[in-house]
């Protein structure tokens, strides 16, 4: 059938207004957290005026600052918050525009337009990306400047990218686009925070822990000091107990070594298993104690209990009688957090062969901690080390501030110095710019890819142009399907995560019912949420800033938390939680909507249509060959149904104790990213559809899901790793089909069969009774909904027609 589409162009809206309690007629009451940033500009104006200042006869008309680092990172440290600076929006995406003709401007997405509309001065026009007839910045540029004007940038804070992007939607003009080598920000940025400069730390396999009850251990095998890793939180605490047999603890920490109790003689193999939390951490011990070390007769009992890491097995001798066996058991228990970073060299050298060039320049930071196994503590809530890395088929270059390296990790990267293609060799983080001027061979400079910006202009522009290789980083590919390891410790992680969330639960509706002299606020359940998962082991705290938003606050889909928006938690309204961990290992992100209270209506129906959103994502099985954009249509079609929509992605991919943001992983129907990627399984990501009711209250629900193969040929499936009960009081269970009813049922047993044991091994009990009360049974063979499935169909279909032939 022919298909015609009709519509009217409407003429864009260049006035950047309406702006919350800004009127010139009125003098409005202002909001707690707008700033006021007018001496700022004027200071930056100035110098863009100034031939001297500027560098620029004649000096720029325009300047743009966007909201990353030279790294295009997404989140990034206070000492790059330029943008924040100048405009006062402290939203993690958006660029700002200022003239030297009185107008300044921000552009930012569907997750900001809330927060920027408080935050940003009167004088400053808001553009809301994703509404209708918004002018792009070029656009914009073109209505405001005059002829033959000059906009700069900062060429190390803007992608190559957005640069040819920019610069082709000024062409056929008279503008010229300046690439500054130095911010003119810094020029006027007084009490600039500090840039932080932490040590460096290796992502180092984890140890098998052996308890072997069998005679023939040769020698006397000489156990070693225990002590913890650099990362450690604390020292092993002298007179501690690890590992149960019948008869009570195994063995005991003393201040030397570590020896057997009493009733060690009596313990057994599984028992080893408890012990496997304390003594990996000690990182450079191979054989941690020997019973009757030095008198070891052939026939006579021996128990033993060894850490031993994988290349060091052969070191050690074993009769033949149990030599297979010690091998065994070390295969069972042993699992490695990464590959080996030789490995990945290969793999990432293949790669980059079959692109036709020689060589590589890797600017993400994520990509260079997950190549070489190394992280570090200079960009918040992720644990990246700032550096550039040039990899080519005989050597890899790391440029880094070599104080930020310590022995364990110079040791460490040099431990293949005799193989000179495996050895990195370090060289100051500045002369990454002068290696690229020389650079003769052909080089692949990374492109964008989703949340990958790729490298900056002034990577790009610092390197002769007839050797660049412009390509997606292959990297982005290998790091995003996780290998066995990964996979496991993803899943382990998220459930020693979700038992300090219910245990925080618990206790914040514990306070919340008692009441008590100091009020709950957003910022006090923010803090708990951090305490309590600190508390868990291995634990790096947030993967992201925690956004605990109440009530009005609620309705922003990516609230900031900060001490002039700081809300008071009542029970009359919703409070979203959107929080994540980073644990040695793995990484977490999950989202919750609770109510303390007697929610209305309105807040029931939008929970439940979300929750059936999220529960029809979680079940699908899919053919391999599906987008990632057809997804999207069963986490929105209950919303759809009633005209309902939420404007931001409803999942993108996870990484592995790396970023949450992780390409390629975007689901999204509108996407042209989407509609182009396919799932593969070891890829993670978090679903969480949502709903806001503007100016009143939001609901979003968010689980991470792992894709594995379906038990059908060709065909994929989701596995959810978040255990976190829903807020029962929150579901109309009148709303759910029998298959909604299942699936939440299945999780809750999970939840009880998982989290309720880990809550119970650490003794959180008031946790545990939670989590048990909040996961009860629910029936499934009553007042049932029939549910949606022809909508859904139909809906995947048109955004198939839609995207396909328009």
């Amino acid at each position: 059938l022919p298909v015609v589409l009709c519509y009217s162009q409407d003429p864009k809206d260049y006035t950047g207004r309406p702006r919350r309690a800004c009127n010139e007629n009125v003098n409005l009451a202002q909001p707690a957290r707008r700033v006021n940033t007018l001496e700022r500009v004027k200071n930056l104006t100035d110098i863009m005026k100034d031939d001297v200042s500027s560098s620029i006869p004649g000096g720029i008309h325009a300047y743009i600052i966007t909201s990353t680092d030279e790294h295009q990172s997404i989140e990034i440290e206070d000492h790059e918050k330029r943008r924040q600076f100048i405009s006062g929006f402290s939203g993690a995406y958006g660029d700002a525009v200022v003239t030297i003709y009185n107008k300044s401007a921000l552009w930012t997405d569907s997750r900001y337009h809330l927060q920027a509309d408080e935050e940003l001065g009167c004088e400053w026009l808001l553009f809301r990306e994703g509404r209708r007839n918004i002018p792009t910045i070029s656009e914009w540029l073109k209505q405001e400047l005059p002829e033959n004007s000059r906009i700069g940038v900062y060429s190390k804070v803007i992608s190559e990218y957005r640069w040819n992007k920019l610069r082709q939607e000024l062409d056929g003009t008279s503008f010229k686009l300046v690439a500054f080598e130095n911010c003119l920000i810094d020029q006027i940025w007084t009490n600039r925070p500090p840039r932080r400069n932490r040590q460096a730390f290796l992502l180092k396999q984890e140890f098998a822990v052996i308890l072997i009850h069998m005679p023939g251990l040769r020698g006397g095998l000489k156990g070693l000091e225990p002590r913890a890793p650099p990362f450690a939180k604390r020292a092993l605490d002298v007179g501690a107990y690890a590992g149960k047999g019948p008869t009570g603890a195994c063995f005991k920490i003393s201040s030397k070594t570590i020896i057997p109790s009493k009733s060690a003689d009596k313990c057994t193999y599984e028992a080893a298993a408890a012990t496997s939390s304390v003594f990996s951490l000690s990182l450079s011990i191979k054989v941690i104690w020997s019973k009757n070390q030095n008198n070891n007769a052939e026939g006579t009992p021996v128990l033993t209990l060894i850490c031993i890491e994988r290349d060091v097995l052969e070191e050690l001798e074993f009769d033949d009688v149990i030599q297979e066996f010690v091998k065994l058991k070390l295969r069972k228990k042993y699992f490695d957090l990464r590959k080996d970073y030789v490995t990945k060299t290969i793999e990432v050298r293949e790669k980059i062969n079959k692109t036709g060039a020689e060589s590589m320049v890797i600017t993400s930071l994520d990509e260079i901690a997950w190549l070489l196994n190394i992280r570090g503590r200079d960009i918040p809530f992720s644990q990246f080390l700032r550096s550039y890395v040039i990899i080519d088929m005989h050597s890899i270059r790391l440029f880094v501030d070599r104080s930020q390296l310590d022995e364990n990790t110079a040791k460490y990267i040099n431990a293949t110095k005799n193989d000179s293609k495996y050895s990195v060799n370090v060289t100051n983080y500045s002369e990454i710019w002068k290696v690229l001027s020389g650079w003769t061979h052909k080089i692949l400079v990374p492109s964008h890819c989703v949340y990958s910006e790729g490298a900056s202009h002034a990577i790009y522009s610092a390197i002769k142009p007839n050797r660049i290789v412009p390509k997606r980083s292959p990297i982005i590919s290998l790091k995003a399907v996780k290998n066995e390891a990964e996979r496991k410790n993803m899943r382990e992680v998220n459930i020693r995560d979700a038992a300090a969330i219910c245990d925080c639960f618990a206790y914040v509706e514990r306070i919340m019912q008692v009441g008590g002299k100091q009020p709950i606020t957003e910022t006090t359940v923010s803090t708990h949420i951090s305490d309590f998962r600190y508390e868990q082991y291995n634990s790096y705290g947030t993967s992201f800033r925690t956004k605990v938003a109440f009530g009005y606050n609620s309705a922003y889909p990516s609230y900031e938390l900060t001490d002039a928006t700081n809300a008071e938690i009542f029970d009359n309204s919703t409070l979203v939680v959107d929080s994540g961990g980073q644990y040695y290992g793995g990484t977490t992100v999950l989202t919750r909507t609770i109510h303390f209270g007697k929610p209305t209506n309105e807040m029931i129906e939008a929970y439940t249509r979300v929750l059936i959103g999220l529960i029809q994502l979680s079940s699908l099985k899919f053919p391999n060959s599906m987008k990632m954009a057809v997804a999207d249509s069963l986490a929105r079609a209950s919303l759809w149904e009633i005209g309902l929509d939420y404007e931001q992605e409803t999942a993108y991919g996870v990484g592995a104790f790396l970023a949450t943001y992780e390409s390629p992983v975007q689901v999204r129907f509108d996407s042209e990213t989407s509609m182009q990627q396919v799932f593969k399984p070891g890829y993670f990501l978090l679903s969480a559809p949502a709903y806001y009711s503007k100016g009143e209250f939001g609901v979003r629900l968010g689980n991470m899901l792992e894709v594995t193969h379906s038990a059908y040929h060709s065909f994929l499936e989701f596995e959810t790793i978040t255990f976190v009960p829903f807020e029962s009081k929150l579901i109309n269970l009148n709303m759910l089909s029998t298959q909604h009813r299942r699936w939440l049922n299945n999780y809750n047993q999970n939840i009880r069969l998982s989290v309720g044991s880990e809550l119970k091994k650490q003794k959180r009990m008031e946790g545990f009774y939670w989590m048990m009360e909040k996961t009860k049974y629910i029936p499934e063979g009553s007042n049932i909904s029939k549910g949606q499935p022809v909508l859904v169909i139909l809906l995947s279909s048109a955004v198939l027609i839609y995207r396909i032939f328009f």
